[in-house]
């Protein structure tokens, strides 16, 4: 697996595995911007937990997530 999708595979698998039959709403420019901060490292804990449920019930955000990655990379940010 690439390294960069297993830091974001690394962090899902702290959290529900169930999926399947979630929302797949549309992604406002906010939730863009806080998976890009999650993308970048820099979400706190609390923030990071929230945008884990949105990955988790919508599927349009794993992919914008899993693009920005492969586009533009982490920007140096470490898994905690």
């Amino acid at each position: 697996m690439d390294p960069t999708l297993q830091v974001i595979d690394a962090f899902l698998r702290n959290f529900s595995p169930e999926v399947e039959g979630r929302s797949a709403a549309s992604l406002t420019a906010d939730l863009k911007e806080q998976l890009v901060r999650l993308r970048l490292g820099k979400l706190d804990a609390a923030e990071r937990r929230e945008v884990s449920r949105v990955l988790l019930a919508n599927p349009s955000a794993m992919e914008f997530l899993v693009a920005e990655v492969q586009a533009h990379g982490t920007g140096g940010a470490q898994p905690t």
